[in-house]
Formats: C-alpha cells, sequence, structure tokens
C-alpha cells in the first residue's frame, strides 16, 4: 500500500505518528509510538478498502439509470403523422427517429416496415424486441418516445349536411357534438337519438350507440367513424348493413326489399373502393361471428363469388401498405 493510495486523512495520521516515534525518549515510549503506528496503519488500511467498495456503490445506480424506460402509457395510441424516437438498449445503430407514413407504418432498419397505426409505444416496442431477439440482438431492450403527433382523421356520416372524413388536431379534445357541427349540423331527418359510433380496436370494430344531446361531450378518437341514421328508417323493415375504410361514400344502407344484397354491390353502393384501398384484405363482421376475411380482387375477375350480406353485418375496407 503506497503513499498515494492514501487519502489525506489518513497520511496526516501516519505523519503524527512519526514523529511521536521520533520523539521517543526511552523502549516504553518507543513501543507506545509503535502501537500507535500499527493501529493508524489498520485504520489506513480500512479506510483504503472502503473506498473502492463506495466508488462501485456510487456507480450502482448510473449503470441502472442507463436502462431504457419501458413505455407503460397505452392510452395514446399511434397513427399516421406521428414521429418517434426508438431506442434499442446498447445498440446506436438501430436507435433513431422515425415518422409513422401514411399507411401506419414505419421503415426500421433490418426489421423493414412496422405496422405502427392503431397501437400504442408499448405495444410496438414489445414487437421490434421480440423480432430482433430472433436472429440480431440478445435480450432486447427497447424504448418509444413519441416526439411528435400528426393529425388525427374522424369520419361523421349519414344524415349531416356535409358528411365527410375532417382532421383535427392530435391535441385537441374532440368531442361529438364539436363533429357533428364540423360536418354542418344533422338534417331535418336525423335520428340523433340512435347514433352509432364505429371504432377500431386493433383488428376489430367496436360498435357504440350513443345519443344527442345527451352524449355531446363523448369523446372521440383517431380514426372513428359517426354514423348518424335516418328516422325513415325508423319506419322501416329493412335492416342496415354499413360499409366503411377505403371506399368513396362509407356509411350504412339499408338492405334491398325483395332480394339479397352481396358484397362487391353493397361496395359498389357506397361509391366503389378508392385508389389506395386493398381490395385483398377485406373484412365482413357479423355479431356473433369471428371476422372474414373475402380477397374483393379474386371476385372481381370472376375466380369466387361475392358472400351474401346480412343485416347488421359491416364490412371494413383496408388502405394498401404499399
Amino acid at each position: 500500500m503506497s503513499m498515494n493510495s492514501l487519502n489525506l486523512k489518513s497520511r496526516l495520521w501516519l505523519a503524527c505518528v512519526a514523529r511521536a516515534m521520533a520523539a521517543a525518549a526511552s523502549p516504553m515510549a518507543l513501543g507506545r509510538a509503535l502501537h500507535l503506528c500499527l493501529v493508524g496503519l489498520v485504520f489506513c488500511g480500512g479506510v483504503a478498502a472502503q473506498e473502492p467498495q463506495q466508488e462501485q456503490q456510487k456507480a450502482k445506480p448510473q449503470q441502472v439509470q442507463a436502462q431504457p424506460k419501458k413505455r407503460t402509457d397505452s392510452a395514446r395510441k399511434l397513427g399516421p403523422g406521428d414521429a418517434i424516437t426508438v431506442m434499442v438498449f446498447r445498440e446506436p445503430e438501430l436507435s433513431g427517429e422515425f415518422k409513422v407514413n401514411e399507411q401506419g407504418t414505419i421503415n426500421y432498419p433490418l426489421l423493414g416496415k412496422i405496422s405502427v397505426s392503431g397501437r400504442s409505444p408499448e405495444q410496438v416496442s414489445a414487437e421490434i424486441e421480440s423480432l430482433l431477439e430472433k436472429d440480431y440482438v440478445r435480450d432486447a431492450q427497447v424504448s418509444i418516445d413519441m416526439i411528435g403527433k400528426g393529425a388525427i382523421q374522424i369520419s361523421v356520416l349519414g344524415e349531416v349536411r356535409a358528411p365527410g372524413r375532417f382532421p383535427f388536431e392530435a391535441e385537441e379534445r374532440v368531442e361529438l357534438g364539436t363533429a357533428l357541427l364540423v360536418a354542418g349540423g344533422p338534417t331535418e331527418s336525423s335520428n340523433l337519438a340512435a347514433i352509432e359510433i364505429k371504432r377500431r380496436n386493433g383488428e376489430d370494430i367496436q360498435s357504440l350507440r350513443v345519443s344527442m344531446p345527451a352524449d355531446k361531450s363523448f369523446v372521440l378518437q383517431r380514426d372513428d367513424s359517426v354514423i348518424v341514421p335516418s328516422l325513415l328508417a325508423m319506419g322501416s323493415a329493412r335492416p342496415l348493413v354499413t360499409v366503411l375504410g377505403q371506399v368513396a361514400r362509407p356509411g350504412a344502407m339499408e338492405m334491398p326489399a325483395g332480394r339479397d344484397l352481396d358484397l362487391l354491390t353493397a361496395i359498389a353502393l357506397a361509391g366503389g373502393m378508392t385508389p389506395t384501398a386493398r381490395g385483398s384484405k377485406v373484412t365482413i363482421r357479423r355479431e356473433g361471428e369471428a371476422p372474414v376475411t373475402i380477397n374483393v380482387d379474386r371476385i372481381q375477375k370472376g375466380e369466387i363469388p361475392s358472400p351474401v350480406l346480412k343485416g347488421g353485418d359491416t364490412v371494413f375496407v383496408p388502405e394498401s401498405i404499399f
């Protein structure tokens, strides 16, 4: 143990002992001085041994802080226009900023396109971890932060004066009453007691029933579709079919009297598919049954028949990822 390895307090202690030894006038005094020297050496050795432990203990919190924090806020869903930061622990080349494109995907290194729209940062980070661990990174630790939010889109359809799809600021609280006003307000024949809201929940579509003015403060979410039915339909025995997604005129329509309504006809009555529609993945959702995916492109080519719809069915035409 060198003098350089001791702290200032230890060196001063040894200096005092050395002086006592030099001043000792008798063997008894010298013995006392040697005893003090040994005590000093033991004390200094203990201090020197404690210093690395203290430094190690101080370093531990820094190592813990370096670990990426997991995202636990699943309330906020990602969508087109959002900007996010993906951080991979100890893998800076796989970390960076990404913007969600109009198809709801990001182009991530090594993994390619990853669908993130309608999902929470926590869900996306878990998927990236799983994909990286398969072939590239052992025990991947991924965290995602949202650094910019794109505009949200809400559709207001049916008995309103200006039906359509409307953009709102991401931070804006969009209430049902506000959305109806933006769409020009209800028509004279609107049935405000039976407004339906179609909401995507991952791969599922949830149907909510609200009314005005009781639910005017109901908060809408990204990609919600508000459907205002007609009072005329109340007196009709004909059930409704709803066509949503990438069609020219999304909304609800009555089943024709005396004949069936097939999928291809329903899409045509909704104005047909848009240029960005993914016709190969159209889904039909029927109450009490599992969703069915239909390839409308093959129907149009005459390769498979067009399935017959039932009252209450919801047809969803997704957007192409390319």
